[in-house]
Parts: C-alpha cells; sequence; structure tokens
C-alpha cells in the first residue's frame, strides 16, 4: 500500500517494501476515483489502495476495476483506516508481523511516517526491523531540520549541495508534486545538519552523534535496493547491526523532541495574533486545521481544511469569526488562517483541534495569551499581549 505522494516523491522500491512517505497529498472531497484509477494504472508499481485525507483522520480506498470511467467522489468510497492497523513507530517487531498475519497493511503513527504491507513478510525480520529504524530516524530529522530557519540549515549546505537541492525542488514541483524543501535533502544532509543544530539540544556531543548516525546512509541505501543488510561495509551484516543498535537510543530521543521540543512552545508562545473583528468577548479560542503534525501543506489543501475547521465550529454553535496566527520576528515566516471560537471550554477546543492533527490551540483571555496543548490540556504558555497583535 502506497500513499498518494509516496509513489510521485520516492522512486526505487519495489513492491511491499516498508517505505516513508511524504507529507499525504489531501485528496479533493470531489475529486473522481476515475482520476485515482488514471493515476495509478501507468504505475510500474503494484498499487492495490491509496491512502487519503479529507477534512478529518486518515482513510484509505482499495483500488477498483469498477473505479474506470466514474464519477463518483472519492469520498464516498473512503473508509476508515482501522484502528488495530495503527501502530506507534516504537511497535515491537512481532506485533507488527502478527498484525500483517491477519491486515494487508500496518501504518506507523498518526502521520504516518510508515506503511508496511504484507509483502513484508516474505522480508528477513532483520530487514525489515533495520529499514523501520532508519525510516523512523529519517522521518524524525526531517520534521526537525526544516523546524530551523531556512536561511540557517540553508547556510550550512556545501555549494554543490544547495545546487543539487534547488535542481530537486524544481523537478518536483514541474512534476506537480508538493513538497517541502526539506524533503528534498539527502540523509547525508539531514544528518550533517542534525550533528550541527540537533546534537546540542540533545545533550550529546558532534563525536558522539558521529559515532550513533555513522554508516547509516549506506545502510539504508542497500536495503531501499533489495541487497542483504550490511553489502556496503567493510565490516558486514555484523557491522550493520552494531551501528543500528547504537542508532536505536538516539532514535527515541529524537522523536521525544519532535513531540515536546522547547523552541517549538516559545514559537507558539510568541505567535502573533489578528482577528478580522474586534476581539469576540473577553474569553474566545483560536483554532487552526492547517498544515497538520507540523507538516506544510499545499496552499488549496489548508483552505478546504481551514473551511472544514469552521464548519466544524459552527455546528457547534461556536463560531466567532476568524483571524490569523503568524510568527513572530526572527522565527521563520509563516502564518496560518485559524477560526475563533466562543462559549466554549479548553477540552471542547482540544478535542476539535485533535482530529485536524493540531499539536496546540490558544485561549486569549483578558488579554492574555494562553497556549493550550492538545494532548495533554496543559498550557504550555502565556504572554501578556500588546500593540504587536491586531484586532482588525
Amino acid at each position: 500500500m502506497y500513499s498518494l505522494d509516496a509513489i510521485d516523491a520516492v522512486s526505487g522500491f519495489l513492491p511491499g517494501s516498508l517505505i516513508a512517505t511524504e507529507p499525504l497529498r489531501m485528496a479533493e472531497p470531489s475529486q473522481s476515483v476515475a482520476e485515482l484509477w488514471d493515476w495509478m494504472q501507468p504505475s510500474a508499481l503494484d498499487i492495490t489502495a491509496v491512502l487519503l485525507q479529507l477534512d478529518g483522520p486518515l482513510r484509505f480506498a482499495s483500488r477498483n476495476p469498477e473505479w474506470a470511467g466514474s464519477t463518483t467522489p472519492v469520498a464516498d468510497v473512503a473508509l476508515p483506516v482501522p484502528a488495530d492497523a495503527v501502530l506507534t513507530s516504537t511497535a515491537p517487531l512481532i506485533d507488527v508481523l502478527e498484525r500483517l498475519n491477519v491486515l494487508p497493511f500496518c501504518l506507523f503513527g498518526e502521520s504516518p511516517t510508515a506503511i508496511a504491507t504484507t509483502a513484508d513478510l516474505g522480508k528477513p525480520a532483520a530487514s525489515l526491523w533495520a529499514f523501520g529504524l532508519l525510516l523512523s530516524f529519517e522521518d524524525a530529522l526531517l520534521q526537525l531540520v526544516p523546524s530551523l530557519s531556512d536561511n540557517l540549515w540553508r547556510a550550512s549546505l556545501r555549494a554543490e549541495r544547495k545546487t543539487t537541492l534547488e535542481q530537486t525542488i524544481t523537478k518536483r514541483r514541474e512534476k506537480g508534486t508538493f513538497i517541502t524543501d526539506g524533503h528534498c535533502l539527502h540523509l547525508t544532509d539531514k544528518c550533517n545538519l542534525g550533528r550541527k543544530y540537533i546534537a546540542g539540544e540533545l545533550n550529546i556531543s558532534k563525536r558522539e552523534w558521529d559515532r550513533r548516525v555513522g554508516s547509516v546512509d549506506e545502510i539504508r541505501n542497500d536495503l531501499a535496493h533489495g541487497r542483504p543488510l550490511g553489502t556496503s561495509l567493510r565490516d558486514g551484516p555484523g557491522g550493520a547491526l552494531r551501528r543500528l543498535l547504537a542508532l536505536r537510543g538516539l532514535v527515541g530521543d529524537l522523536w521525544r523532541l519532535v513531540e515536546d521540543r522547547p523552541q517549538i512552545w516559545k514559537a507558539y508562545q510568541n505567535t502573533q495574533i489578528e482577528l478580522d473583528g474586534g476581539p469576540p468577548g473577553a474569553v474566545f479560542w483560536m483554532l487552526s486545521g492547517q498544515n497538520p503534525w507540523d507538516l506544510q501543506q499545499p496552499e488549496s489543501v489548508n483552505l478546504a481544511r481551514h473551511e472544514a475547521l469552521c464548519d466544524q465550529v459552527r455546528k457547534g454553535a461556536l463560531f466567532a469569526g476568524e483571524g490569523y496566527g503568524r510568527s513572530a520576528a526572527g522565527e521563520g515566516a509563516w502564518a496560518e488562517r485559524m477560526a475563533v471560537m466562543v462559549g466554549g471550554s479548553d477540552e471542547i477546543a482540544c478535542d476539535l483541534s485533535r482530529r485536524f492533527g493540531q499539536r496546540s490551540v490558544f485561549r486569549i483571555e483578558d488579554g492574555t495569551l494562553h497556549v493550550i496543548e492538545v494532548a495533554t490540556g496543559a498550557v504550555r504558555g502565556t504572554r501578556r499581549l500588546s500593540g504587536t497583535s491586531s484586532w482588525g
């Protein structure tokens, strides 16, 4: 099973591989199944299903010959992903294999970060575990490195790597594939940037970083191209396993940093608030449906998600208007359209935001911004709003 963007953005994988996904392309609710069918046919890969994300939880649709020429909207055939098909990125391998004996696929993480198919049951367990670990490592770096300001990480690339990066970005966009600049970085680039900017946040030396991530790109390339584990290493499979065991603890540390990174909460706390009109009351909430799981989406997708969120707030008779949350100076350049809610509670705001893959919601009370963590409901930061915020 493959995501829509994985086919466009990842090449060289055989059917049934455990593959990393790019941010999922959001299918428009009105898109016809015939469009999906036509898209699948030219591919050399055996695509049996596609992952879709419309205005809420992830769904999937199994390929059906009856799709050909049909005007049926894809939203009408998409089914919820079974709860037991979604595993944590740290799930034991035995759990994965047991699920694949009864399910056609498993997803890892809510994003998801990777997909395994029943064809993986025919692969050596060590290779499956190793590939899953490397993909988890790469996905964590993918989320951490691009969160740095573009100028910061771009300035760290060698001139020839910058040129290659720009060529890759241009090629992907010419194909019509939405991709963030960070997705176009090679694994080696991500490792080097992690060494420079992330190792310190984990309180490990750059030498220790190099020890843990050494040769991961060679190991990954061997597995991605169907070669036995450790083929490209001088010390063979044993050396590969020793390196992977050293990497395993680092992967857990990286994901904990992704989930609870101090600089992310600081950026939320410094968010500049803008409302289309004046404050709707002494207490109100601002919610975003855009860029789920901190993964950048195309403008059209973000607009559709924003409108879907506004509809959900309206259903509860809590809608009070719209506004923006914008980054503070020196913390990158981002802006998200937000729904304004009144008469609710932190619990209601967090529940709505959770459905749209959000990390935080804002409660503005008596002129003070409170950053609420969606997962726990805890207040992760406060700031007194001043003239830097606009009430329209």
